[in-house]
C-alpha cells in the first residue's frame, strides 16, 4: 500500500514499502511446476527494507526522463506468486541489487496483489500497463524508456542477485 507522497523538487511521488513476506510459496507464470519452498535460506548481504519502488507509472516516467535512467518495472503478485516472493526475496532485498538499481534504474512496482489493498487508481494504472505491456506470466519485469517503449525483459533468475543483474544488464544492453 503506498506510502504518503514524498517530494521530489515540484513532483509527488508514491512510495511502497518493501516489508518481507513469509507465506506458502506457489508456482505461478510459466515458471517450472517446482515451486520454490517456504522458509528457504536468507541470501547473504540481504537488507530488511530493500531499495525504494515507486507505484506511480506517470511519476516513474518522469524520474526516468530527468535522470536518463530506464524504469524497472516489476510486474508481480506480491502476496500470491511464489516464484515472485522469491525473486523479491533472493534479489530485491539485496544491497548488492539496492546499489546496482540505484545506479542504473527507476523502480516501479505494478502489483497484482490477491489480499493486499489497493487503491482502485492504482489499480487501473497497472491493469493497463500490463495490457499494454502484453504481461500475461508473474514475475514479469520489463525495463521500459522515458518514452514507455519497452527495450527489455526478463523474470525470475537463479543464482541470487549477481546472476540476475548480469541478466538484467544483458537485457539493457549493457
Amino acid at each position: 500500500m503506498p506510502k504518503s507522497p514524498t517530494i521530489l523538487g515540484t513532483m509527488s511521488v508514491a512510495i511502497l514499502s518493501a516489508p518481507m513476506l513469509v507465506l506458502a510459496l506457489t508456482g505461478c507464470g510459466e515458471q517450472s511446476s517446482a515451486a520454490p519452498k517456504a522458509g528457504s535460506a536468507t541470501p547473504a548481504g540481504k537488507t530488511m527494507e530493500g531499495p525504494e519502488w515507486l507505484a506511480d507509472y506517470a511519476a516513474a516516467q518522469a524520474l526516468s526522463k530527468s535522470t536518463g535512467k530506464p524504469i524497472l518495472a516489476d510486474f508481480t503478485g506480491s502476496d500470491w506468486c511464489g516464484w515472485c516472493i522469491k525473486l523479491k526475496e533472493e534479489v530485491f532485498e539485496t544491497k548488492e541489487f539496492a546499489t546496482w538499481a540505484a545506479a542504473n534504474v527507476v523502480l516501479l512496482e505494478v502489483d497484482f496483489p490477491n489480499e493486499k489493498p489497493q487503491i482502485e487508481s492504482l489499480r487501473q494504472q497497472n491493469a493497463g500497463l500490463a495490457e499494454k505491456f502484453r504481461v500475461e506470466t508473474y514475475p514479469s519485469i520489463l525495463f521500459i524508456d522515458s518514452s514507455g517503449t519497452k527495450i527489455g525483459q526478463t523474470g525470475y533468475v537463479p543464482g541470487g542477485p549477481a546472476a540476475w543483474i548480469e541478466t538484467a544488464n544483458k537485457a539493457l544492453g549493457k
